[in-house]
């Protein structure tokens, strides 16, 4: 016969209560590490990244905005002068006055 001990008498089956002082202090020590590390980690973390991803967002989109509008702007300026140019053009083409030469006699 062993006198080994049984599987039942080294860890025997619990009942989901606590069984020590430690037990129960175990549980809070590490529920309340769990609770603060994850508070932790997700407030700073996803800030972090909140952060980073909005500086990024904002940096990229914005930027493409303004070089759009720039771009737009800098069209819209070539448009206009050119316009006025040829305008200009046709209106001193049609008001120039022509040459009138005296009758000599």
């Amino acid at each position: 016969m062993s006198t080994a001990p049984s599987e039942n008498e080294k860890h025997p089956p619990s009942d989901g209560c606590f069984s020590s002082v430690e037990e129960v202090y175990f549980f809070f020590l590490f529920a309340g590490f769990r609770f603060f590390a994850g508070f932790f980690f997700a407030t700073f973390f996803f800030a972090g990244f909140r952060f980073f991803a909005g500086f990024f967002f904002a940096t990229f989109f914005f930027a493409t905005f303004l070089f759009a509008g720039f771009f737009a702007f800098f069209l819209a300026g070539i448009v206009i002068t050119s316009s006025l140019v040829v305008t200009r053009t046709f209106v001193a083409a049609r008001e120039r006055p022509r040459l009138v030469v005296p009758c000599v006699t």
